[in-house]
């Protein structure tokens, strides 16, 4: 964990880090998961309730993705909805239903590095 991490779990951010932790939790990811996301990327639990909800949201109910991908690649949570996520998404659905893009692919490599 980068040393820049521990200011998150000051006593200030620890209602912050438990209301995450209950968001996290509400959408299925275990402890480990969450923990796991937190040492991949610090900073998925300093964005609020209502991004987390967002983001899985549409990630999880829109594009049927399973949550514990999403916690493998905490930094979806950190991208932009209108221009990082929702237009790729838009893109793989397109390649998807003509055919051009077959099976599952990795979400990390649709959002991330399409």
């Amino acid at each position: 964990m980068k040393l820049w991490g521990w200011g998150l779990i000051r006593p200030r951010r620890v209602l912050c880090w438990d209301k995450n932790m209950g968001t996290y939790e509400k959408w299925g990811w275990s402890k480990d998961e969450i923990l796991m996301a937190f040492r991949t990327d610090q900073w998925c639990m300093m964005k609020s309730e209502e991004k987390i909800d967002t983001v899985m949201d549409y990630l999880v109910n829109k594009m049927g993705f399973e949550t514990s991908v999403i916690a493998k690649n905490s930094l979806l949570i950190l991208l932009s909805m209108e221009k990082m996520i929702i237009p790729r998404c838009v893109v793989f659905e397109y390649c998807l239903k003509k055919g051009l893009v077959t099976g599952w692919v990795c979400l990390e490599l649709v959002v991330c590095r399409l």
